[in-house]
C-alpha cells in the first residue's frame, strides 16, 4: 500500500465486544471505519470493516500506534499491511 504524510482513513480502536464481532485473533486491532475515495488507501484495496493488525510487521494495538507508524512513511511509499476482512486475515 502506498501512504501519503496524510492519514488516508478514520480508524477505532478495537477490543472487547467489537474484536468478537470482527473475529479479531488476540482481541487487539484497529477497525478502518472509512477510506477516503481516491486515497492510497482505497487504491491499495483498503475498506471499511477491515481491522488493521499489522503494519510493516510491527503489531498494531491502538490507533495511536497506527498513526505513528504511517507518519513515519515517506509520501509515495510502499508498506506491507496485515489485516482482518470478513474473519480472514489477508
Amino acid at each position: 500500500m502506498k501512504c501519503s504524510k496524510v492519514q488516508e482513513w478514520i480508524s477505532l480502536e478495537i477490543d472487547g465486544q467489537l474484536a468478537d464481532y470482527f473475529g479479531v485473533p488476540g482481541g487487539r486491532g484497529v477497525l478502518v471505519s472509512s477510506v477516503n475515495e481516491g486515497s492510497p488507501a482505497e487504491k491499495a484495496g483498503l475498506e471499511a470493516g477491515d481491522v488493521v493488525l499489522e503494519f510493516e510487521g510491527k503489531k498494531i494495538e491502538t490507533s495511536r500506534d497506527l498513526r505513528r507508524l504511517v507518519q513515519k512513511v515517506e509520501g509515495g511509499g510502499s508498506v506491507t499491511l496485515k489485516i482482518l476482512r470478513d474473519e480472514k486475515p489477508r
